[in-house]
């Protein structure tokens, strides 16, 4: 029996144990010789379901077995991106030890012709969905917070916890320099032209 086969839609067992917090199946897997590190057909990696799932022992395995930890999906969702989107702290602080690009965003194209590209980054997600706890670690490892999602935009990290009302989010942003103000000007033009 070949424990690495992956199912029709590329799915591995590693990718599977990952996914459901299986550390201790991750480790037999290893032991066999499997890819660990193996993507699925949509380009998502063990790592970057554990990540998002909150798997944090996974990830340690996952890391022992020499995975890369910092690979992005066919979608560019790395493994930070999905820990900040998703709130899970701990396997951000793995993801930040590993050696992992704290600032790496995925890159949205509007499709307007000449519209400008943005660029979604981990502190960016966190603060949309209110992950305090993400934009700590993010700070601590020296991630600039005062990023837009494009250069010289409104739409930066502050206007996104604005936008969503997480107040511990907007007073950790403000006592880390943030432009507040700016933010929720930027919140209020867009509500009136919404």
């Amino acid at each position: 029996c070949d424990l690495g086969q992956a199912d029709n839609n590329g799915a591995t067992p590693a990718l599977v144990a990952a996914g459901q917090g299986h550390d201790s199946c991750l480790m037999v897997l290893r032991d066999a010789g499997c890819d660990l590190g193996q993507a699925m057909n949509g380009g998502n990696t063990p790592a970057c379901i554990a990540a998002g799932q909150g798997h944090e022992a996974c990830l340690l395995v996952l890391r022992d077995a020499g995975c890369d930890l910092g690979q992005a999906g066919e979608d560019g969702f790395t493994p930070v991106l999905m820990a900040c989107q998703s709130g899970h702290d701990s396997c951000l602080a793995v993801l930040r030890d590993a050696g992992c690009d704290m600032n790496a965003g995925v890159t949205r194209v509007s499709g307007v012709v000449g519209a400008p590209v943005s660029v979604i980054s981990p502190a960016f997600c966190a603060a949309q969905n209110g992950h305090q706890a993400c934009l700590l670690v993010l700070r601590d490892a020296g991630v600039d917070l005062n990023q837009a999602t494009v250069p010289g935009g409104d739409y930066t990290i502050a206007f996104a916890a604005t936008n969503g009302g997480h107040v511990s989010c907007v007073a950790l942003l403000r006592d880390a320099g943030c432009d507040i103000s700016a933010a929720e000007d930027a919140v209020a033009k867009m509500r009136r032209n919404g």
